[in-house]
């Protein structure tokens, strides 16, 4: 089944990078979250820093104005 969107979290690199990549070959979409987008995002992305609640849900609600969410991948560290 393609064409689903997918939010990603920490999505600027390593592993939730990697996971957009392939989710975009796989003709799904992917929404990225994270403090900064790179150049060569295969898909939507919102810069947010999600330490920062209020910003957060500003992000979540753009993400979701564009469109449903099919799934969810929590890429991030533990925020202190």
């Amino acid at each position: 089944m393609a064409g689903r969107r997918f939010l990603i979290t920490g999505a600027s690199r390593g592993i939730g990078y990697a996971t957009a990549t392939r989710m975009a070959r796989n003709g799904d979409t992917p929404v990225g979250l994270a403090r900064t987008k790179p150049g060569d995002f295969p898909g939507e992305f919102f810069t947010v820093d999600m330490s920062d609640r209020e910003a957060t849900q500003h992000a979540l609600d753009a993400v979701l104005a564009a469109g449903p969410i099919d799934g969810v991948l929590n890429n991030l560290k533990r925020c202190t």
